[in-house]
């Protein structure tokens, strides 16, 4: 008989964290968070919609819009699930601030894993703290068509720390959904759930400015 441990059984509980705007929320956002959790091994994805995102000047749609058609997005999908969590939370909402409340509260004795898109990876040096992202976690960049994974913006030593995966196959930009739902089309990126609710709350029937802008 062995008695030797199991590394598998032996390791934290790996959960991943993406977050964003979903603003709307789409296939590519749900493909990315089935990738994370198939290729990693993760135990579940966290998705995070921001109430007031620091880097953009507004949302087209309101956070609690915003939170039920993330939720209606998902669905019954196995190990993801949809957190308001970021409400509770005092404005701006900086990831790095949001991976410690995890790591303290929701999510303490987890090993964390950001997921990014990989048309973030440029910008990710100007994150508030990006050195401490990844000590607080293990960074993840998602490839979708068209973004390389590496750019001229990040710094080596970021880079290289920065876990991949390639090969998702959906090409949604929320800003083209947005501007084709405007136009009374509608998107077969967006799931009839969402799409369903966006029609009842007369969502995004005009591609302008943010509200309140």
């Amino acid at each position: 008989m062995s008695f030797l441990s199991n590394p598998k059984s032996d390791r934290l509980e790996r959960v991943g964290v993406l977050g964003g705007t979903f603003d709307p929320p789409h296939h590519g956002h749900l493909e990315m968070a089935r990738a994370a959790r198939d290729q990693l091994e993760l135990s579940k994805v966290v998705l995070l919609p921001a109430p007031v995102p620091p880097h953009k000047i507004g949302t087209f749609a309101s956070f609690p819009d915003r939170l039920e058609m993330s939720r209606r997005l998902v669905g019954g999908e196995r190990g993801v699930e949809v957190w308001g969590l970021e409400a509770e939370l005092p404005a701006p909402h900086y990831t790095v601030q949001t991976l410690r409340h995890l790591l303290e509260g929701p999510l303490t004795g987890r090993e964390l894993f950001l997921i990014i898109g990989a048309d973030s990876l440029c910008d990710l040096h100007l994150w508030k703290e990006a050195q401490a992202l990844f000590h607080l976690s293990e960074v993840v960049a998602v490839s979708r068509p068209g973004y390389a994974f590496r750019c001229a913006g990040l710094p080596a030593s970021l880079n290289d720390r920065v876990r991949r995966i390639a090969g998702l196959s959906i090409r949604a930009r929320s800003r083209d959904l947005r501007r084709r739902l405007a136009e009374g089309e509608a998107p077969e990126e967006i799931p009839p759930p969402v799409l369903d609710y966006i029609r009842a709350r007369g969502l995004y029937r005009q591609e302008t400015t943010p509200p309140g802008q």
